[in-house]
């Protein structure tokens, strides 16, 4: 009787050991599946091309920054026009571009217009764009200092007519030689390859 009693004891121990291995290996188990129903598929960034010096340059060009210039859209066309895109987005320049509004040139005559948009007219329109271009290394506040110690400054344009910047109350006004005046009214941050002022008038017009 003893005998089967321990016997009896013996097998539900062992049984009890069974299940407690059992149990344990279910719950790894299932620690295991949940573990495959959460892990994240590691997702794959893709990554930024960094730009090259001269991309840089080219995307920061005087050039780069006109076009993305809603005032004066009518004298970029005319850059355009006039085969200067290249040079002053690849040049190291220094260039000054004294760009005109576009409030201005909607100001012209119909006939104007076409006429310097009609590439039969190419040379004029040439000569007229290379007016309000010039080589060199000047921005806002380092113009100011030159008039301020010498009252005016001249710079040559492209085309080689003289322009002379003075102090008009307070406002920088640019004359072309020919009667003509434009005053500055606004200067861009500079460029990779220049500065960009914006001006209230055409200078150098036939």
């Amino acid at each position: 009787m003893f005998r089967q009693i321990g016997l009896f004891f013996v097998v539900v121990s062992t049984l009890l050991l069974f299940s407690c291995k059992n149990e344990g290996s279910t719950e790894a188990i299932g620690t295991d599946m949940k573990n495959v129903g959460t892990e994240k598929t590691p997702v794959q960034k893709t990554k930024r091309r960094v730009l090259t010096a001269v991309e840089k340059q080219k995307a920061n060009s005087i050039m780069a920054r006109l076009i993305a210039m809603p005032e004066t859209k009518r004298f970029t066309r005319y850059l355009v026009s006039g085969n200067l895109a290249d040079k002053l987005t690849n040049e190291a320049g220094p260039f000054i571009i004294f760009s005109v509004a576009d409030s201005v040139l909607e100001k012209w005559p119909e006939t104007k217009r076409k006429y310097y948009s009609d590439q039969t007219n190419y040379s004029e329109m040439l000569t007229l764009i290379k007016s309000h271009i010039v080589e060199g290394n000047y921005d806002e506040n380092s113009l100011r200092d030159v008039i301020k110690k010498n009252g005016k400054i001249r710079l040559t344009t492209l085309e080689g007519n003289i322009l002379t910047i003075r102090d008009s109350n307070g406002q920088m006004e640019i004359s072309d030689g020919k009667g003509r005046k434009a005053k500055i009214q606004r200067s861009d941050s500079p460029a990779s390859n220049g500065q960009i002022f914006i001006i209230d008038g055409v200078l150098d017009l036939p």
